[in-house]
Order: structure tokens, then C-alpha cells, then sequence
């Protein structure tokens, strides 16, 4: 009788030691699991970081690029009308009224009349090419943002190739051709592409092609202010994505932590089976040697 009780309790005590045996390789297992899971997570978080990091690039270029071009735009606005202004002023008009001809002025800044009114010339010219130089600049500065991140930027993407903003400067001289006393684009364009034009322009324009260029450089302005605003209109866009993917980087931070924890529950759980397994075993052990 005392056989069969003896019998029984061991058959109990393997029974235990089997249970918490396969408990501690269950939680071992689910410790694999959690460590795959926090690997994943882990990589899900340093991607998030390195988007994050990138966005924060893009958005800074951005207002880089607003700022910077804004500033060439004020200052160039600011000499829109002056030289022009001084032609007007320092210019003989055969058939106008020799009033428009200040001497005053002209004699405040040299004593050649000849020589300032080249030299207004010469400036009024070289700031109709500074206003192209500053567009062009924007858009190349543009294209090196956008071109390099079509992913945030899918509405400057023509399939596989960039197609951002640009200016066609034909398109815009054709649309106000009626405002021009002159009508061939490329009577004005050649001063922006041949240095040596400027200098016939200096001897041959009339008055009538001087208001036409300070015309067209006052068009141009108004499009260089909106290519200006483009990259800051940009930059609310990636600033909002920067914001949702640092929400989901708190989130994902809560992931980690969270699997973390699990994983420290499940390698306790683990120990515990494997102490237990054991301390059942060493009663076994006892009971059969008593036995």
C-alpha cells in the first residue's frame, strides 16, 4: 500500500517537473518572439529618426530658400524704378520738352554728362540681368531640394523626372506683348546671354526700349515673388509631416518600452519555471532515494 503511494507521488512529482518544464521552454520561446519583435520595432524606430532627420533638412532648405531669394527680391525691388527714373532725368528728348533734363543732377555727379548717362545705362541694364541671375538661382536652388526628394514631393514628379517650378520667360514677355513698344523677345533676352550687347544697348536703345525693359523687369519680380513663396508653402507641408512622424515616433518608443517589459516578465516567468522545475526534481530525487 505504501508502494502505491509512493509510486503515486512520484509519478505527481515528474508530472510537476514536465509541467513547469514546458512553461520555461513556452516563455523562453515567447522571449525569442519579444526580442524579434523589439529588432523590428528597433529598426521600425531608427527608420522614423533617419526620415525625421531628413525632413528636418528639407524643411530648413526650404526657408533657406525663401529667405535667402526674398532678400535678393526686396533689394532689387527696392532699384526697380530708379534707374529708369535717371535715364528719364539725365536723357535729351528731341521731341520733348528739354525740362525732363535735370542738370542739377547731372552735374552732382560728374562733370561729363556723357559718361553718367552710360553709366545709368549700364546699370539699368545690369539690373534687368540680376533679376534673371536671381530667378534662375531660385529655381536651380529649388530643383536641388525637390529633384533629390520627389518622395515628399509628388506633385513636382512627371513620372520618373522632376518638373518643378520653372519660369518661361518667353511665355511671360508673349502674354504682355501688347505693353512693349518693342515685340521681339529676344531684343531684351540678348542682354541677359551677350555681355557685348549691353553695350550696344548702352549706345542704341531709345527711351521707348528702356521703359520696355524696366516693363519687363518689373514682370519678372512678380514672378520671381511667387517662385519665392513656393518653398515656404512647401515647408507647412513637410512640417506637418514632420509632426505626424514624430507622433509616431512617441508611439513607437511606447512599442519598445512596451516589449521590453514583456520580455523581462517572460524571462522572469522563465527563471521561476526552471527553479521550480528544479526544486520538484531535487524532491524526486529525494523521494526515490528514501524509496
Amino acid at each position: 500500500m505504501r508502494r502505491g503511494v509512493k509510486n503515486k507521488i512520484s509519478i505527481l512529482l515528474i508530472l510537476i517537473i514536465g509541467t513547469f518544464t514546458i512553461f520555461s521552454y513556452i516563455f523562453d520561446q515567447l522571449v525569442i518572439r519579444e526580442e524579434d519583435n523589439h529588432r523590428i520595432t528597433q529598426i521600425k524606430f531608427e527608420n522614423i529618426n533617419t526620415k525625421l532627420s531628413k525632413l528636418t533638412s528639407i524643411s530648413s532648405q526650404l526657408v533657406t530658400a525663401y529667405d535667402t531669394s526674398g532678400r535678393v527680391t526686396i533689394d532689387l525691388k527696392r532699384y526697380k524704378n530708379y534707374w529708369l527714373k535717371s535715364i528719364l532725368l539725365i536723357t535729351d528728348y528731341d521731341e520733348l520738352s528739354s525740362e525732363l533734363k535735370d542738370t542739377e543732377i547731372i552735374n552732382t555727379f560728374n562733370d561729363d554728362p556723357k559718361y553718367l548717362e552710360d553709366l545709368v545705362k549700364s546699370r539699368n541694364i545690369e539690373h534687368f540681368v540680376q533679376v534673371a541671375i536671381s530667378i534662375n538661382e531660385q529655381i536651380k536652388r529649388l530643383e536641388n531640394i525637390y529633384a533629390w526628394n520627389l518622395n515628399f514631393f509628388p506633385q513636382y514628379q512627371d513620372g520618373e523626372y522632376y518638373d518643378g517650378p520653372d519660369i518661361e520667360y518667353i511665355e511671360i514677355f508673349n502674354q504682355n506683348k501688347d505693353i512693349f513698344y518693342e515685340k521681339d523677345h529676344n531684343f531684351y533676352t540678348d542682354l541677359i546671354v551677350n555681355s557685348k550687347q549691353s553695350e550696344v544697348a548702352v549706345k542704341t536703345f531709345k527711351i521707348q526700349n528702356w521703359i520696355d525693359l524696366n516693363k519687363y523687369a518689373s514682370l519678372l519680380l512678380n514672378r520671381l515673388d511667387e517662385l519665392n513663396f513656393i518653398p515656404l508653402d512647401d515647408s507647412y507641408l513637410i512640417d506637418d509631416l514632420i509632426y505626424e512622424n514624430e507622433e509616431l515616433r512617441y508611439q513607437v518608443m511606447g512599442d519598445l518600452r512596451k516589449i521590453s517589459s514583456k520580455k523581462n516578465y517572460y524571462i522572469l516567468a522563465s527563471i521561476i519555471s526552471q527553479i521550480t522545475s528544479l526544486l520538484f526534481l531535487l524532491i524526486l530525487f529525494r523521494n526515490l532515494i528514501i524509496k
